[in-house]
């Protein structure tokens, strides 16, 4: 939705049976399109798929800019949309119940993945900044070579 449609909707002022199930058939829809695109977001960070997580970035923001741009036109018209079309915002309504399930588990599955991949950069950084341990005499007394910090990291990519 661009910004003039929405500005069409409040100039209107949804008086209309037909103005409002527009409105309403249009939430419903980006609803069902920022769903879909949240179900995929976690489902790919559940299997540990980051990057193409990430990939669906520019889709979930404008999907989620048209959902709120159609949201606050619906509630500045809370009033007329229960006068003309109270059955369908009733549905409306209950789809968005869902959502707001469907958005905590995503919300939750995007912390496991920040905490996780923070944890994995601390420990590589702990790891490749720590000096090396002690050593002892090697074979045939020799003294060990300087100890020092790791000079590099390595990366099974077959994984």
């Amino acid at each position: 939705m661009n910004q003039s449609a929405a500005v069409q909707y409040n100039e209107d002022g949804l008086r209309s049976p037909e103005a409002v199930e527009d409105l309403l058939l249009r939430l419903d829809r980006s609803m069902e399109g920022l769903l879909e695109i949240l179900e995929e977001e976690t489902g790919l960070l559940r299997n540990g798929k980051l990057r193409l997580a990430g990939d669906l970035q520019p889709r979930k923001t404008e999907a989620a800019e048209e959902y709120s741009q159609l949201m606050h036109v619906a509630k500045e018209n809370l009033v007329a949309i229960g006068n003309l079309a109270p059955n369908l915002a009733q549905r409306v309504k209950d789809k968005h119940a869902m959502f707001r399930d469907v958005l905590r588990i995503n919300l939750s599955a995007l912390a496991i993945a920040r905490e996780v991949s923070e944890d994995i950069v601390r420990t590589v950084a702990k790891t490749v900044g720590a000096p090396q341990g002690p050593r002892t005499y090697g074979p045939g007394a020799a003294e060990p070579s300087a100890g020092g910090s790791l000079n590099g990291i390595s990366f099974n990519q077959t994984l």
